[in-house]
């Protein structure tokens, strides 16, 4: 049994599978109906690695937007679409926790993924009203997180947003859950849409 706090990362890193998916966002998005010449907010992006993603599947007659408040990771998302030529995916400098700062037109996205960032912000109903205001009618939110247990990486549990409240959050703010979303082996998922 291990004892100290680096045996016990250890213990739990032998414990992965050999051949392990960290997150299959491929298979992700299929599962939430991203098609080509959707438009796509990632809001709290991060490395922009699921945005690009994204731009794949959409094709050159969609759109990403990028968006994190972090203007150095918007700056290497940059240099990366520079590398690639890739064109169909535009970076937004916007803190979140303020209404319109994304300036992403209303009403105009298909998809709104909040990917592993709902545990970083202290104000989930400003996060949802963004996505609520530049959601089409129509349009979906995807919710990816961690699963609320102990794992080798991803940040500590206790700050981890369990799956029960995550569906107590979405019920606050007005958004039905009309799907789970397979995410495994360490995340979850879930496909949200406007509430009636």
């Amino acid at each position: 049994m291990p004892q100290t706090p680096l045996e016990e990362k250890l213990h739990l890193l032998s414990t992965l599978p050999k051949k392990r998916q960290f997150l299959d966002m491929g298979a992700v998005y299929k599962e939430a109906g991203l098609t080509p010449g959707m438009i796509v907010a990632d809001l709290g992006c991060g490395s922009g690695f699921l945005s690009f993603k994204a731009a794949r599947i959409v094709g050159d007659n969609g759109l990403v937007y990028a968006v994190d408040v972090r203007r150095d990771v918007l700056g290497h998302i940059e240099d990366q679409k520079q590398d690639f030529g890739i064109r169909n995916l535009k970076t937004v400098l916007a803190d979140l926790s303020v209404q319109g700062s994304t300036e992403i037109p209303e009403k105009s996205v298909d998809l709104v993924l909040l990917a592993k960032i709902i545990y970083q912000v202290s104000n989930t109903d400003m996060l949802f009203d963004e996505a609520r205001r530049i959601l089409k009618p129509e349009g979906k939110v995807l919710v990816i997180e961690w699963k609320k247990e102990k794992q080798p990486f991803g940040p500590p549990e206790e700050k981890r947003v369990s799956y029960a409240d995550i569906k107590k959050i979405v019920r606050n703010v007005g958004f039905v859950i009309e799907k789970d979303i397979d995410a495994e082996p360490y995340h979850y998922g879930v496909l949200l849409s406007l509430g009636t």
